[in-house]
């Protein structure tokens, strides 16, 4: 199986792909057809499907795998897809989301394990709880979702990963300057994107929420905080200085 990376003019396919993007249109002629985004890992390619019927335009949408044959053509200097089959991905060909999407150099659980162990360095029983607090509300989300739907680490399991390579900085900072405040530095780093579980849609076909565009993530981890500290009856400064914390990892 050829990777769209190496699909060129002139070449047949006959493979499954994950729909990133699926739009409706209308031809000149008043016929129904779909332009979609297909993707895999090795990259993304636009799609045209001219004879798709109402069945069709209410099946194919964003993050569904299918099956499609067809031809690579040359469009004003770019490769496109004819499509001339489509077809939805059953359960008999045992395929997964995770097979299509780019996604971090460490699994999810591998994450998970090496983000623990920095959590048991978090001495401050108040910080420790409202951070064990939000990664358990979270814990499928933060660990699955990428850090952004482009720029960095907008890959599967970006935000997880995007934090723990900043806990790994963080360490060694602390290891030179031990009088820091480790605590609050490793929640805030673990909390200071939290928020991009509700920014964001999800992993695959990766879009900005209502939520998101209107209050940013920021705002809303400062919120999740509050939130967190008034469930788990803590009061007191941490809370603050938490919530500071995250506004100024951002920031910098």
């Amino acid at each position: 199986m050829r990777n769209i990376e190496n699909l060129n003019p002139g070449d047949s396919v006959d493979h499954f792909f994950l729909v990133h993007k699926a739009t409706q249109g209308v031809t000149a002629q008043g016929k129904d057809y779909m332009t979609l985004h297909l993707q895999d890992k090795s990259g993304e390619i636009e799609a045209k499907f001219w004879t798709a019927t109402k069945n069709d335009m209410a099946t194919i949408k964003p993050e569904e795998i299918v099956h499609v044959k067809g031809d690579i053509i040359n469009y004003r200097g770019n490769k496109q897809m004819k499509v001339n089959q489509i077809r939805l991905a059953t359960t008999e060909d045992q395929l997964k989301t995770e097979q299509f999407v780019d996604g971090a150099p460490l699994s999810p659980a591998e994450i998970q394990e090496e983000i623990s162990h920095y959590l048991l360095d978090i001495e401050n029983a108040n910080l420790q709880r409202i951070t064990r607090h939000l990664l358990k509300k979270y814990q499928e989300r933060f660990y699955t979702y990428p850090a952004a739907s482009s720029h960095h680490h907008n890959f599967a399991s970006g935000l997880s990963y995007h934090v723990l390579t900043m806990l790994r900085i963080a360490k060694s900072i602390c290891d030179i300057y031990p009088l820091l405040n480790k605590s609050l530095l490793y929640s805030g780093i673990i909390l200071h994107d939290i928020g991009k579980v509700r920014e964001l849609s999800g992993p695959v076909a990766t879009s900005y929420t209502v939520e998101g565009n209107l209050l940013g993530h920021i705002s809303i981890a400062s919120d999740e905080v509050v939130e967190a500290a008034r469930e788990l009856n803590i009061e007191g400064e941490e809370i603050m200085l938490l919530r500071h914390m995250i506004y100024l990892i951002m920031v910098s």
